[in-house]
């Protein structure tokens, strides 16, 4: 066997693995995730809907934040100790990291306590939401305390624990939700008390997992201030990459509050969690490589293998979920949250399905450039990508709407894609599957002109059910006439890897 093939086995190994892991918990998330959406769009009113998920978005983007970037060092440092067993500065740097982001959540949490009137009557303009950021800020913090231990897991490469963080708090968010709901309470307050409780209880979780799971690495925390330091020059550009994200992540909802109204923002988060079906999977694959590149960014075979891997499975799955629902929007849409939202939401979930394909690809090549250490083409792409969202927001929101936000953001992912496939490109070549990707517009036209020929309007779970299941069956035959995965990849998915012993 050629080198070559003997690291291609041994990488798909380690991928396979980690990667049957989790998808298995994505593919029990997204359904717990949509479930809980079905009973928020069905049991509050449009304007309340849209008021929830407004304040969640807005502190959410403080969560990725209040990290100061450290979470990232975090992630791209510690499998490098692993590497060389450095056990106190595996230790250390986890502690610095969870330090840094609870300080800053609390303190964040104070300002934010004291300013809730103040967003209420000038940004929010209801008085509820008040009452609302006062409640969330229990999840800000929990979260913040908890999304140290995710990225402290995902640097462990410890799969089965980073991607089982999120369907503990859907599931835990959905099941206190329910008991509200049952108890006559299903309302806008008790539902984000439900959130910010789930959270809270999944933080006190997988931090007794983490003590128990890594029992060899933990001891007393000591200051290594080269350790903070090399920690320092990673956080600190990312840090501006991040700073430039609090503008640029809530432009939509602000604009859309601003110009339109609190429905708008209902509306946009209805399509959004159809659109971003991809990236719901794609999220912990990119966790799983994220710590892989990073180890792997000295062999610059390895790095090329991989990409060119990724840049056929990402599409092929981004596709499968766009044409589907390019297909049938006012059937998804009804089937899922209700009539009600059929008529605003339809048109532009059509125009998304199929732009918002770029997402998960600039979010792959964002995963290869954070491994590869690109900190500073990302914050020159996060500077550009900023100045024009605001600039196309303006006036495509303004003018559109929620269509207008959509276009802008299409236009931001395919940027974004081609940006840093770019700079990846000048450190390590790979080839882009053209001809794969014109097999999959093909694909696709051959789909819509049958749907259309026959005309297919499914309604009702059972024949979106059935319809589906006619669909995926095709689509999974063109992937495996057209090998998206290698057939050594799948008889091996689910064999199991050295795991890092030492450490347990």
């Amino acid at each position: 066997m050629t080198q070559k093939s003997e690291f291609q086995g041994s990488l798909t190994h380690h991928i396979a693995r980690g990667s049957t892991i989790v998808l298995f918990f994505a593919f029990l998330a997204a359904p717990i995730g949509y479930l809980t959406r079905m009973l928020y769009s069905r049991s509050l009113s449009i304007e309340m809907f849209g008021l929830f998920y407004s304040i969640l978005a807005f502190l959410t983007i403080f969560t990725t934040f209040n990290d100061l970037g450290f979470g990232y060092s975090l992630s791209y440092l510690v499998p490098k100790f692993i590497k060389n067993k450095e056990k106190q500065k595996i230790w250390n740097t986890f502690r610095y990291d969870q330090i840094i982001e609870v300080s800053t959540a609390i303190i964040l949490s104070i300002v934010l306590y004291f300013s809730s009137d103040f967003l209420a009557s000038n940004y929010f303009k209801t008085d509820i939401s008040s009452d609302l950021i006062k409640i969330f800020l229990i999840f800000f913090i929990a979260e913040s305390f908890l999304s140290a231990i995710d990225k402290f897991f995902v640097g462990l490469q410890q799969e089965e624990y980073y991607s089982s963080i999120k369907i503990a708090k859907l599931g835990f968010g959905l099941m206190f939700s329910l008991i509200v709901f049952w108890l006559g309470k299903g309302n806008v307050i008790w539902y984000a008390v439900s959130w910010s409780l789930s959270h809270m209880l999944v933080a006190i979780i997988y931090k007794y997992i983490l003590y128990r799971r890594n029992r060899t690495i933990i001891s007393k925390l000591t200051w290594d201030k080269s350790l903070f330091v090399r920690m320092s020059k990673y956080a600190f550009p990312t840090l501006l990459v991040s700073s430039i994200g609090i503008i640029s992540a809530p432009i939509d909802s602000i604009l859309l509050i601003f110009f339109k109204d609190l429905s708008a923002v209902g509306v946009y988060n209805i399509i959004l969690p159809l659109v971003v079906i991809t990236p719901i999977f794609l999220t912990p694959i990119n966790n799983l490589l994220f710590p892989l590149i990073s180890k792997i960014e000295d062999e610059p075979k390895k790095v090329t293998l991989l990409m060119e891997s990724m840049l056929k499975i990402v599409p092929y799955l981004a596709t499968y979920f766009a044409i589907f629902i390019f297909l049938f929007p006012e059937s998804i849409v009804q089937t899922v949250f209700g009539s009600k939202w059929v008529e605003l939401a339809a048109t532009p979930l059509k125009i998304a399905s199929l732009g918002y394909i770029f997402l998960p690809m600039s979010s792959l090549m964002g995963t290869f450039a954070n491994g590869l250490g690109l900190v500073k083409e990302k914050s020159k792409l996060s500077i550009i990508i900023t100045v024009l969202k605001v600039l196309l927001n303006l006036f495509f929101i303004y003018s559109f709407g929620i269509v207008g936000a959509i276009f802008t953001n299409i236009v931001m992912f395919t940027m974004g894609t081609v940006f840093l496939a770019f700079h990846i490109r000048k450190r390590f070549l790979f080839s882009v599957p053209i001809f794969f990707y014109g097999k999959l517009i093909l694909f696709g036209l051959l789909i819509y002109s049958v749907s259309h020929l026959f005309g297919l309007n499914p309604r009702g779970i059972m024949e979106i059910g059935l319809t589906g299941f006619l669909y995926t069956l095709l689509y999974l035959i063109f992937g495996i006439i057209f090998e998206v995965v290698d057939k050594k990849s799948i008889m091996i998915l689910f064999n199991n890897k050295k795991n890092i012993r030492w450490i347990r």
